[in-house]
Order: structure tokens, then sequence, then C-alpha cells
């Protein structure tokens, strides 16, 4: 079976980017990519390596691989970009591991995440969205802060998989350039 592997390099994107050192934590290494495709191989597979973008564009639509293990987080700074590989996939009929479009779309917008988990029922904790540096910095003097675990807070970029935790003493540096979300939402689980 003709195995491909979808994937992002941290490398490759780093170097497009003026941000900080661990801005791109959710993106693969190397190494990352090496074990996987020793892995799927060992198992007697023929390993495609289809990475992302553009050349997992070109590689697809040439190389037709039987499955796709997807670990791609996608480009940019859209609210769908790691839906960007699965909607490929599903358009060319090309099975793949992980979640749907949708799922993959919907969960990377967390504060639509957590108004729809919410309205479903479940207790979520209180949270805000932040939309400027000037909301950070009176966060601390607000009184419906954001949970607390001891003295700093759990921040959570809307377009970021990973949770970043933050001292209030600390500036906010993880905001993405091109977006802001018209107001700011105060939310109670």
């Amino acid at each position: 079976m003709k195995i491909g592997v979808s994937y992002d390099l941290k490398q490759d994107l780093a170097a497009e980017a003026n941000l900080p050192e661990d801005a791109f934590e959710e993106y693969d290494s190397v190494e990352t990519i090496d074990a996987l495709s020793v892995a799927i191989a060992s198992q007697g597979h023929e390993v495609l390596r289809l990475g992302g973008g553009r050349g997992f564009l070109e590689k697809i639509l040439t190389e037709r691989p039987d499955f796709v293990f997807n670990i791609s987080e996608g480009l940019g700074n859209f609210r769908s970009r790691e839906a960007q590989v699965p909607s490929v996939l599903e358009m060319l009929g090309i099975p793949y591991s992980g979640s749907d479009p949708l799922t993959l779309a919907i969960s990377l917008e967390k504060p639509l995440t957590k108004e729809i988990v919410r309205n479903a029922g479940v207790v979520t904790p209180r949270w805000r969205v932040i939309n400027s540096l000037s909301d950070m910095d009176n966060l601390s003097a607000q009184s419906a802060a954001p949970t607390k675990v001891g003295t700093d807070e759990f921040g959570h970029p809307s377009l970021i998989t990973m949770g970043i935790p933050l001292g209030l003493e600390h500036s906010w540096q993880y905001r993405p350039k091109d977006r802001q979300r018209g107001k700011r939402n105060d939310r109670n689980g």
C-alpha cells in the first residue's frame, strides 16, 4: 500500500516569519517525519512524503497514495487552516487519518468551539476573548478574570492549537497579526 504523509515543517515556516522562537511548536521536525516514515515502511508499506502547502497539492495530484497519514497543521492564519489537507483529500476521494474538515475547522476556532460546547449543555470554565494588548493590560484588574491557577492564567490563542501559560506581569506575545475580532466578549461557562 502506498501511504502518504502530510505535514508542515517548523524549519520551512520559521524561515518566513519574524515571530518568537516557539511560535511554531505545533509544527513538525524532520526527525518526526523520518520516524513516522520508518515506522510505516517497517510494516511493508511504500511511504510518500507529501509535505504541506503547494508541494502537497502537486504531489497528491501526480502520485496519488492509497491512504494519507495526516499530521499537517495547514498554512496561514486562517480559521480553517487545519482543514486544508483533509478537504483536498475528501475532494479527491483519498482516505486519511485524523478528524474531518468540519471538526478541525470548528475546534481550531476556540471561541466558536466554546459556544458550541456550552450551547450543547456542557459546563465550561469562564473565558473571554482578548482582542488587544490593552485588554491584557487591564485583565488583572477586572473582577471577571478567567479561571485562575495560582497567580497565573492560561491563555489559548484562538487560531493556535496549543495553550500558553501567561503570567499577568508579562506582555502578550502570541497574537495573530492580521486578525481582529470586532469586540471583546466576556463569557461565563
